[in-house]
């Protein structure tokens, strides 16, 4: 009794998470459409054996509450009628299928088999919404960079752009329907919480295309267990293993060959940089056999994802980078913005009359030799020669260069399914991505880049975790219970600076290099 207590108190305190399993209800009557009650209703998973009970009330009603994605055959049996059995029954996810059954009279020994599908409408609530099921998820070209988010744009009213294959950035999409805003939506994987409230709405994980089941889309009157956001919900569910052992293995990849160069670099005589892509990975699913020990089939399965990216992704930048003379304080060649000569002032030389100070420049605008601080010259000379040929003039870019950044994943998700019996079953998901992205280092030493500071210069390491736990019981027709336990996590490590430069080569005072922690 404690631990029904301790269960009990649980499904209360997580009753309000989004839920992503679909339902299957109807009305049960026979010829002369009367109500019959108690009536058995199961729900068969075609790939799983998976079966879902319940019985008719006094109205006829029934509801075979947190169904799984999936292909089921439904039965119908009465006494006095003959059995009914509906197939091919697609439940989607956070699907309502509305299934109204008319049994015929005669022995259940007896069986009527009915091969029309159920309709497509749902009409058993408001929510206004798509689902992309896997049929889509995995055959059409939403994106070349194959990210799963993408695949919301197949829904009416959706609008944006999604970044490459594992970008969690939504902050150009928009769900309309709801009054909705840019980067405001709602991500769920599995029914836990998939997005950052404090991050812009980012996404925290983003699972591998090919491990996806399908994909809801919510625009409008939606449940509100969904309502954390202003905008509209998108509730993924990933795959799980079946009866059979399924398997795929890919590579997508995009020849540096058969890429042209930028038009920044063409006009700036620069070559093309070694971009690539190439994606490769696997999946495998199917009921967990141990010989002689242990038959999973029918009761406990396993599905494994793995997959890993890697793109070079051409930069080019344009800056203004001191001259030769410039590094050694004469600015006498230099122009100012407005193409005029450039004037330098010697700080020593100020006067403060009231609350107006004045200076004086530096003789032809040369600073002597003598004033030139050495951490300063040494700085300066971290700083490419300028290789535009231009005018030497303050705000013009006189240097150019192209490079490659270095972006690499690795996405791994494991599922396990299991049922204890047709009234208990329980599911867990685990999964991690691992990105590092690696900054375009044109030089070493600068903290910024470029030198107006538009741009830094950093290795990005970040780590995604998501987890997931489910367990449903039925305790009877009338009463079933879900307890669902979940989170997501995001860490973020930036690496800025020097990148290892040794600071004797700045000149630094020999306090500063004694106590230094790290070089860079």
């Amino acid at each position: 009794m404690m631990r029904l207590a301790i269960w009990l108190s649980l499904l209360s305190a997580l009753a309000p998470a989004q839920e992503f399993r679909g339902k299957i209800l109807g009305v049960v009557t026979d010829p002369a459409s009367a109500a019959v009650a108690g009536v058995k209703l199961r729900a068969v998973n075609q790939d799983t054996g998976a079966i879902l009970e319940t019985i008719s009330n006094d109205t006829g009603s029934y509801l075979i509450p947190f169904v799984l994605p999936g292909s089921y055959t439904v039965y119908a049996e009465g006494s006095g009628f003959k059995r009914s059995e509906w197939s091919g029954v697609r439940v989607l996810t956070n699907a309502e299928v509305t299934l109204n059954i008319r049994l015929e009279l005669g022995a259940i020994e007896q069986s009527v088999t009915v091969t029309a599908a159920p309709p497509l409408l749902n009409l058993a609530g408001a929510d206004l919404g798509q689902v992309v099921d896997k049929r889509y998820v995995s055959t059409v070209a939403i994106a070349l960079t194959r990210n799963v988010v993408a695949t919301a744009r197949l829904a009416p009213g959706v609008t944006g752009k999604i970044g490459t294959f594992s970008s969690n950035d939504q902050t150009e999409v928009s769900l309309s329907g709801g009054g909705s805003t840019q980067a405001r939506n709602e991500f769920t994987l599995d029914g836990i919480p998939n997005t950052v409230p404090q991050g812009g709405g980012n996404i925290v994980y983003v699972p591998a295309l090919d491990s996806v089941e399908d994909v809801k889309v919510h625009t409008t009157l939606f449940d509100a267990s969904f309502g954390h956001s202003n905008g509209g919900a998108v509730n993924i569910t990933t795959k799980g293993g079946t009866n059979e052992f399924h398997g795929t293995g890919y590579i997508y990849k995009r020849w540096a060959a058969l890429d042209a160069n930028s038009w920044i670099n063409n006009r700036l005589g620069l070559g093309k940089p070694a971009v690539s892509y190439r994606q490769t990975g696997f999946n495998i699913g199917g009921p967990i056999l141990v010989p002689r020990l242990y038959n999973g089939r029918n009761r406990t399965f396993f599905f494994f994802a793995r997959e890993d990216d890697k793109l070079a992704n051409q930069v080019s930048r344009q800056s203004r980078v001191p001259t030769e003379q410039e590094r050694n304080g004469d600015f006498s060649q230099t122009l100012s913005r407005t193409n005029t000569p450039f004037a330098i002032y010697d700080p020593s030389t100020t006067v403060v009359t009231g609350n107006r100070a004045e200076r004086q420049p530096f003789a032809g605008n040369r600073i002597p030799t003598s004033r030139l601080d050495p951490t300063g010259v040494a700085v300066l000379k971290a700083y490419p020669l300028p290789n535009l040929q231009v005018p030497v003039q303050i705000g013009r870019f006189n240097w150019a260069d192209s490079g490659v950044s270095d972006t690499k994943n690795h996405n791994t998700n494991l599922r396990i399914d299991h049922q204890f019996s047709d009234r208990h079953r329980v599911f867990g998901r685990f999964s991690r991505l691992f990105r590092d992205q690696g900054a375009v280092v044109f030089f070493p030493g600068p903290n910024d880049f470029p030198i107006d500071g538009t741009d830094a210069i950093a290795d990005i390491s970040r780590k995604f975790n998501s987890f997931a736990f489910d367990d449903t019981l039925v305790f009877s027709p009338a009463f079933v219970g879900s307890g669902r336990y979940g989170f997501s996590r995001r860490t973020q490590e930036t690496q800025r600076g020097a990148y290892g430069l040794d600071g004797s080569a700045l000149s630094l005072p020999p306090a500063i290099l004694a106590n230094q922690r790290f070089q860079g």
